[in-house]
């Protein structure tokens, strides 16, 4: 079976926009047009995102672990750092937006009743689906791993044992013994696993239904809370 080693940091998307503009033209101390002056500015649009995280494969399982987002969270509210030192500062990109993102700054909207009562109880079963979808990966990672380990060192006791006694024969016939062995094994491994892999393949067509229908829901759940904000917008 084949494994990769990866890093262990986990994989983000880039949450960092660039857009350059150009303003009007300057003018330097005796009046005189000159070439337009360009402003650029970093657009930050992963601040308080809700998305999914996902991680380098298990070297073990070949599976990329996932960290499900809540999808009601509230973002997190930014505060400029105070007590930094020069080398703690961001550094400074060359490209700059023309105008400043932090000029206007919204104002937090305190949720009636209604839609606060909505949103708790929508946020529990979004916790619901999360803890279900973490409980399916454990088994698939959890499943995988175990069976990668076990084939690996079977399959490093086969090289072992054909090397062992193939220690005064010429390199041709060590590597077509070992083939032969290892040929053989890969054979007697998919019929000893055939049962267990079959009880795997039914647990997981099982969770199928439960897993399209959560995602279903999840959706519906997202309808429900924009049509309630618009609701509320316009409903006294």
């Amino acid at each position: 079976m084949l494994t990769r080693t990866v890093q262990p940091e986990w994989a983000f998307i880039s949450k960092r926009v660039v857009r350059l503009y150009s303003t009007g033209p300057s003018t330097d101390s005796g009046g005189r047009r000159g070439r337009p002056t360009r402003r650029e500015t970093l657009v930050d649009i992963g601040r308080g995102a809700a998305e999914d995280q996902v991680g380098p494969p298990c070297a073990r399982s070949n599976l990329r672990p996932i960290r499900y987002s809540a999808r009601f969270s509230s973002p997190p509210t930014a505060s400029p750092p105070t007590g930094q030192s020069a080398a703690e500062q961001p550094v400074e990109s060359p490209h700059r937006h023309p105008y400043s993102l932090e000029e206007f700054r919204a104002e937090p909207v305190q949720l009636s009743g209604r839609l606060a009562e909505l949103r708790a109880r929508l946020e529990l079963e979004d916790l619901q689906w999360s803890m279900f979808r973490n409980r399916v990966d454990k088994l698939n990672q959890a499943f995988w791993e175990t069976q990668s380990t076990r084939f690996e060192a079977l399959e490093q006791k086969q090289r072992d044992a054909v090397l062992a006694q193939t220690v005064n024969l010429p390199p041709e016939s060590v590597e077509e013994r070992l083939n032969t062995r290892l040929d053989q094994f890969y054979a007697s491994w998919l019929i000893d696993q055939k049962k267990l892999f079959m009880l795997y393949n039914w647990r997981w067509w099982g969770l199928q239904a439960a897993l399209l229908k959560g995602g279903w829901l999840a959706q519906v759940r997202d309808l429900k809370w924009k049509l309630a904000c618009w609701r509320d917008t316009i409903v006294p």
